[in-house]
């Protein structure tokens, strides 16, 4: 249908100013945590309330400014593993790519494993 007008001020404003809480409840089964500006300690109670949800969303539009990758990790994978694959470029055929390649300073620390132990 077409409609005469956008609706009331109050209404067209909520379409444009999202919530600024940290993390909230979308619906009564799903934890909404917003990672911008989260710190390790909010993110802990984050996690800790929606554990026993459906679903939990991450929100990775912003770069997360307060947490490391490890805090978020150390959530979602109790064991470490590999979480990532890269593709390296092999030597004899550069236009094909070897996902289970070897991280150039994997002895110092494997960037593409993670989690808690």
């Amino acid at each position: 249908p077409l409609y005469d007008s956008f609706g009331t001020i109050d209404t067209v404003r909520h379409l444009y100013t999202p919530r600024k809480d940290q993390w909230y409840d979308l619906t009564p089964e799903v934890t909404y945590i917003n990672l911008d500006s989260i710190t390790t300690g909010e993110l802990k109670t984050a996690f800790e309330h929606g554990k026993d949800k459906k679903a939990l969303v991450l929100d990775l539009r912003n770069y997360p400014r307060n947490i490391r990758d490890t805090d978020l990790s150390g959530f979602l994978y109790p064991k470490k593993k590999k979480f990532v694959k890269v593709l390296f470029p092999l030597s004899s055929t550069p236009s094909y790519g070897d996902p289970d390649g070897k991280a150039p300073l994997r002895f110092i620390l494997d960037p593409f494993k993670t989690g808690k132990k």
